[in-house]
Parts: structure tokens; sequence; C-alpha cells
């Protein structure tokens, strides 16, 4: 599989999970990862949604239950487009909230070794062009 389309894959996942509406990981709204961010050290969450696991930050007891899901959620996205959950060696996503905005970025690795992060913005889940990032920005 293409980098591009893992990134896609990628996007959708954490994209859904900071939405705080996710059919993917069964909450409605109310749950939301930039709640736990704000509280985290530096405004900033880091998850790994193949371990299902929180690597950085201050996470309710919710999130971390949700989060486990996401191994599962990974491996089900996959077979749907014809590939294993090993295609990804990383698929982690860092959810960051200051006074002014929300964002998250998403840092993908194949099983090869070609590796990309991108930038989203948390209100919508647009891409942030490259060089539009924020200077403050903690991820």
């Amino acid at each position: 599989m293409r980098i591009n389309q893992l990134c896609s894959i990628a996007h959708n996942i954490a994209d859904s999970f900071g939405s705080g509406a996710s059919m993917l990981f069964n909450f409605d709204c109310g749950f939301c990862p930039y709640s736990d961010a704000a509280r985290s050290p530096e405004g900033l969450l880091e998850v790994d949604f193949l371990a299902g696991k929180v690597i950085f930050g201050i996470p309710s007891s919710e999130l971390v239950e949700r989060l486990a899901l996401s191994p599962s959620i990974v491996a089900d996205i996959c077979s749907k487009h014809g590939q294993p959950a090993s295609v990804f060696s990383k698929l982690q996503a860092s959810y960051a909230t200051d006074v002014t905005s929300r964002r998250f970025k998403v840092s993908v690795t194949d099983f090869a070794g070609r590796s990309r992060i991108d930038h989203y913005d948390g209100s919508n889940g647009k891409r942030i062009p490259f060089g539009k990032h924020p200077s403050v920005m903690n991820l």
C-alpha cells in the first residue's frame, strides 16, 4: 500500500478519535481528547493507535477505555482496504490545544520504513499546509 493511502487511513482514524462523536470508537458527543490535552503538560496528548496506549499526557479513564479499541479498529479498516494492519509500523497522533486553537498531528511509518508527518486543524480536520504550522505548535 502506498504511503499516501496509509496517511489517509491514519487521518481518518485520528480525526474520528478527535471529533468528539465517533462511530469508529463507539462514542457520542461529550468525549474529546482535546479536554485531556488541556489538562496535560504543554496542552498535549499523544496516543499510539497500534498499541492502544497513551504515550504522553494525562488521559481520562474514558479516553484510555476508548483508545484500547484502536488496535482492532486499525485492523478492521486495513482489512477493508485489503491489507493487514502490519502495513503500519507506526500510527500515532498528537492532540494539542491552547487558548486560540485545537490541532492534531498524525505520524505514520510503513513496514518498509517510509515515514510521513501531517498536521491538521482540530476544528475541521483539514490539513495545515507546510510552512503554515503555528510557530508555537508543540507537536
